[in-house]
Parts: C-alpha cells; structure tokens; sequence
C-alpha cells in the first residue's frame, strides 16, 4: 500500500508477443513497487496469441489492483472497432482499451477512433509533435467523458532536456485549448 505523497504511475506499457513474457514480467514487478492503475498491452499476433496473453496478464494483474488495457500495436492494420470486439466478445475478463493518437492519425480519422472506443477507453498516448487537430481531438476526448490523463509519447531526439522542453511545450499547448472549452 502506498502512503501519502508515494510515486504512482497512470500507467506502464508493454509489447505483446511469444518472447515478451519476461518484459511482461518485469513491468508487473514495477506495479507491485508503485501503484500502477493500467498496464498497456500492444496487440502482436493472431487474435487467439492476444487473448491468451491478455487472459493471462489480467489474472496477475488483478491481485495488484492493475486494471488491463489493450491497444493496436503499430503494425496493426485492424480498425479501432476491432479491439472493441476483442474486449466485448473475445475476452472473458474485463478489459480496457489504450489508444495511441498518433497511430490512429496516420490511419486516418483519430476522432472517429476515439468514439469507437469511447466506453472502453481508459489509457491515451499522445504525440509530443504531429500535425493532430487538438482541438478537434481534445473536444472529442472531452465529449466521450475520458478523464484519464493523456500521457506523452516522447522521440527521443536530441538531448534529455531538449525532449523535456518540447513535452513542456506541448503540455502547455494542450492546457491552454482544454482551458479554452
């Protein structure tokens, strides 16, 4: 149990596939050091793989008080109602979804993917620099009720300070549309 002013995290991310079992691992280890609400699982291999890693991940998670989330790893070329499917029909645990914005811009319409999954959505990976409509995508988000935090997905070009200075940047931007509502 954490006590007052204890690290938490919103959430902590990691590949799904046949050889990721011990980084799945390691990543439950860190939940039962600091409180994590959402483990993230990227979606890699046939749909059965997924459900049988998912299934899995949720019942270690489920004593750490770890909620799972599931979300469309990048060379995934399924739509976002895909993974609804998955989480309403697929899986017999109760199962959240993550939504990577930039990976769904580049597929094409990122408000359309956030009301699909909008009753499932409980983790949300944001670019620190892309050609996103925020304001467009932060309405939507406000819309479907998400009040989870939008956690920055950083490329680490250039230095530790640098990247810092841009996520900043970007924070400050989001606050003043969302403000702005």
């Amino acid at each position: 149990m954490a006590g007052r002013g204890a690290a938490r995290a919103h959430s902590v991310q990691a590949p799904l596939g046949a050889e990721t079992a011990e980084v799945v691992d390691q990543a439950l280890f860190i939940a039962r050091r600091i409180p994590v609400k959402v483990f993230v699982v990227r979606t890699e291999g046939t749909r059965d793989v997924v459900r049988r890693h998912v299934e899995r991940i949720a019942e270690l998670g489920e004593p750490l008080g770890v909620k799972i989330a599931v979300e469309a790893g990048p060379d995934d070329a399924s739509p976002p109602g895909s993974l609804v499917h998955l989480v309403e029909e697929d899986l017999e645990t109760d199962v959240g979804i993550g939504l990577d914005f930039s990976r769904e811009q580049r597929r094409g319409d990122l408000v359309d993917a956030i009301e699909t999954v909008a009753e499932h959505l409980i983790a949300v990976r944001v670019p620190v620099e892309s050609s996103i409509d925020w304001a467009a995508a932060l309405t939507t988000v406000q819309k479907i009720g998400y009040e989870g935090p939008l956690v920055f997905d950083t490329d680490a070009r250039g230095s530790t300070k640098e990247t810092l200075v841009r996520a900043r940047t970007a924070r400050e931007r989001m606050e003043r549309l969302m403000a702005d509502r």
